[in-house]
């Protein structure tokens, strides 16, 4: 919608130009918790406060410019004048309880002023100056005195704005120089209501910001629309008492406030900027995940005009500068409650659908979420809100969620198990982030959180089953893969489009979200085919499937040559994950939750029995009250000369009963399995009697009898990474001490869920969206649409 900005005597409606540079001061300040504003004159003393904290320059005031009550805070914005002349774009803003304490309070202060405020050239002489460069007439009644801030500090300067033309779309104004007479910047302030600038894609892969128009409603003044509404995450030392199952507790949380509002003059966000990447709750963030959470719409909209997010969705809230409250990690309630401690960082970001249980406990923490929601963290260097390819991954995640509807439990087939679904689910908003941009990079900017290039490339050489290890970020990446290769081989925009309708026709069109991952490549591989791409784009979409073994199903079978097995995943410690009961849909019925592989061990002929050993990782308790549920108990499953099978629907299998594992070492687990006459190879399968989830790595099997084998946990010096029969490249192992949280380890309370890191925890969205406190048992036990980066 095409607006003429009004211009008011205080201030001068114009979008910041090219020359206006930043001011070099944090644009958020912290305010000491000591200094509050008085009920008796707010005004005076939020002016103090903040002189105090801003270093403005002698001679310069900060006059109120906007009083009001916001979320419950009182909100004071000040205009920085200096000798009574307006300083463009500059000022200082203060928001605080009803105790006087300052929750947000951000600064942009010139400090380079010039030594004279008197103009060597006349109101007339400006208006003819700018008559020439602007082509209509002007007067001295047109114009006003302000300081234009530049690089080289603010200059004396004239605004000149000449009568206009309209209905014809020009609307000049022209800054002169008020000492020199040189034209400063000439604008036109016909221009498009709600303008922002930001970043097409993250400050990283496209540094530079754009101007673009957010598609904001006519009487709002908020970035939010009838399918997004957008917040952002404030400290304002909010307690909030939370009430689960009788499980009572009170918690200090960030408060959702739309502190990113259009300018009341010229009705667009420009006066927001990337300041810092440390600060929460700064208006940029929010204006932020707007702009990419509308842009992916419309991409979707592009294959469906009507296409919208199923119900519960409707609108999606997007929540900027997520922090959690201290003690989380430990279940410290004390802690958590304390708001005199600051909220930690969150570095990760979710997207979680709609249900009651959880949306009863998303409403307790925070009233506004009345349906499907995206957070974005505010991590130690990064906001996760700025990264285009995050908005887009987790949004991924919604569509999926409102068309195939991915399940959120593990697979059940004649294999044993598998992660496929969580898997698929990150494979696809993955392949779509990727789609949008035409990157197979994703998450540039917010990978350097863990000093990563990016969260994950599309363009990887991952297999199946080389590549598995239980859990579904790792699990995603062959997947995405294949999608990504297939796609990067058509030459033309429009096969693309028709490639990325393709799949996402797929998904509107599956019949069931409980899917292998040859299941869901087979229907990728028809809709291709069945698409104006025809025959040829789908049988190499199928030829690229069969490289990465997905199709015609991935043989999830190791084989033993004397090396431990550990998996390819590094950041994981090399470990993998053996899913508890809670992770399948039957978990409460199963005898035990079968292993994602199965191990091809040659048996020598003098071997009489033969030990199966492992490290078990040792993770963290997670105390949490609300996560019921037996630990990680391992066991061992055998089949003699025939691998594995299972038939689910009729409760078969062909494998032994359950060997219980014990301790063999500290830190090492396993049992003794005796050996039939005549028999030449065991299948072995590492399964779990308990309801949560287990990490183990270094999987390995020494040889009983006449002549014993030294292969095995002695052996853990030549670690063999998993790979398919006659492939063994091995990979030297880490110190035999398996890692412990405070060293890289693994939390038992991951649900599969989080960031991938280097070291630390993976963080749970579960942990997030209930603040740790409830959603392991509930995201395990039923598909509760939950899903981080």
């Amino acid at each position: 919608m095409r607006r003429v900005l009004a211009l008011f005597t205080s201030t001068l409606a114009l979008s910041l130009a090219a020359s206006v540079s930043a001011a070099p001061s944090r644009f958020v300040i912290d305010v000491p918790s000591d200094q509050r504003v008085s009920s008796q004159d707010p005004v005076a003393s939020a002016r103090k406060i903040l002189i105090e904290n801003t270093g403005l320059p002698s001679k310069a005031r900060l006059v109120l410019d906007q009083h009001r009550f916001v979320g419950g805070l009182r909100v004071m914005r000040f205009q920085q004048q200096y000798d009574g002349i307006p300083v463009y774009g500059r000022g200082a803003s203060i928001a605080v309880d009803i105790h006087g304490v300052a929750r947000l309070a951000s600064a942009k202060i010139e400090t380079r002023l010039p030594d004279s405020t008197v103009a060597n050239i006349t109101p007339s002489a400006a208006a003819q100056t700018a008559s020439k460069a602007c082509g209509l007439p002007a007067s001295a009644s047109h114009t006003r005195l302000l300081l234009w801030p530049t690089h080289q500090g603010a200059r004396l300067a004239y605004s000149v704005v000449p009568p206009s033309l309209l209905p014809i779309p020009y609307v000049p104004v022209v800054i002169v120089d008020a000492h020199s007479g040189q034209v400063l910047s000439k604008l036109n302030l016909v221009r498009y209501k709600n303008l922002a600038n930001v970043h097409e894609f993250n400050p990283v892969s496209s540094p530079s910001t754009i101007q673009v128009e957010l598609p904001i409603g006519d009487s709002l003044n908020v970035p939010q629309n009838d399918l997004l509404v957008s917040f952002n995450c404030v400290d304002t030392q909010k307690v909030r008492k939370v009430d689960y199952n009788g499980f009572k507790f009170d918690v200090h949380v960030c408060e959702l406030l739309q502190n990113a509002e259009a300018d009341e003059t010229d009705e667009d966000f420009l006066q927001y900027k990337l300041e810092d990447h440390t600060s929460g709750g700064d208006p940029f963030s929010q204006l932020s995940v707007f702009y990419h959470g509308a842009k992916v719409y419309e991409y979707f909209k592009q294959f469906d005009p009507a296409f919208e997010l199923e119900a519960t969705s409707k609108p999606l809230f997007l929540i900027a500068n997520l922090m959690l409250p201290a003690g989380l990690d430990t279940m410290d309630l004390n802690k958590m409650k304390d708001t005199s401690l600051p909220l930690e960082p969150f570095s990760n970001a979710f997207s979680v659908g709609w249900d009651p249980v959880f949306g009863q406990l998303m409403s307790m923490i925070w009233p506004e979420i009345t349906g499907g929601a995206i957070a974005f963290g505010q991590g130690n260097t990064v906001d996760y809100a700025y990264d285009g390819d995050v908005v887009y991954h987790e949004f991924g995640h919604s569509v999926v969620g409102s068309t195939i509807k991915l399940v959120g439990w593990w697979h059940l087939d004649e294999q044993g198990a598998s992660a496929a679904p969580g898997a698929m689910n990150e494979a696809l908003a993955d392949y779509f982030s990727s789609a949008i941009t035409g990157d197979p990079a994703t998450g540039e900017y917010a990978s350097q959180e863990t000093g990563d290039d990016a969260i994950r490339h599309l363009d990887n050489t991952n297999t199946c089953p080389a590549s598995l290890t239980g859990e579904v970020h790792f699990d995603s990446e062959f997947f995405s893969a294949a999608l990504w290769a297939a796609r990067s081989k058509l030459t033309t925009d429009a096969d693309r489009f028709a490639f990325d309708e393709a799949i996402f026709t797929a998904l509107t069109t599956a019949a069931s979200g409980d899917l292998d991952f040859h299941e869901l490549a087979e229907l990728f591989v028809t809709a291709v085919s069945s698409s104006s791409l025809g025959a040829s784009a789908g049988d190499d979409l199928a030829s690229q499937f069969s490289s990465r073994g997905v199709l015609p199903t991935c043989q999830r079978l190791f084989v033993f040559d004397g090396s431990p097995i550990v998996s390819q995943a590094p950041a994981m410690a090399n470990s993998f994950i053996s899913a508890g009961k809670n992770m399948f849909q039957a978990g409460n019925v199963l005898p035990y939750a079968p292993g994602t592989f199965q191990v091809e061990v040659p048996l020598p002929d003098d071997a009489t029995s033969f030990e199966t050993s492992f490290d078990q990782l040792i993770a963290s308790s997670g105390m949490n009250p609300l996560d019921p549920g037996t630990p990680f108990k391992p066991a061992l499953i055998v089949s003699f000369d025939k691998p594995l099978e299972f038939d689910w629907a009729n409760q078969k299998t062909n494998a032994s009963d359950p060997v219980d594992c014990e301790k063999l070492l500290s830190y090492r687990m396993g049992a003794t399995i005796a050996i039939p006459q005549g028999a030449s190879k065991a299948y072995v399968m590492l399964v779990n009697k308990g309801d949560k989830d287990g990490y183990f790595t270094a999987l390995s099997f020494t040889f009983l009898g006449e002549t014993e084998s030294d292969a095995g946990v002695d052996a853990q010096q030549d670690v063999q990474e998993p790979t398919e029969a006659g492939n063994t490249d091995a990979q030297e192992s880490e110190d035999a001490k398996p890692p412990t949280p405070s060293s890289g380890g693994l939390s038992d309370d991951d649900d599969g869920c989080g960031c991938r890191t280097v070291t630390g925890h993976s963080q749970s969205s579960w942990l997030v969206g209930l603040l740790a406190l409830a959603g392991m048992s509930l995201m395990r036990r039923s598909n509760r649409k939950s899903h981080c980066r």
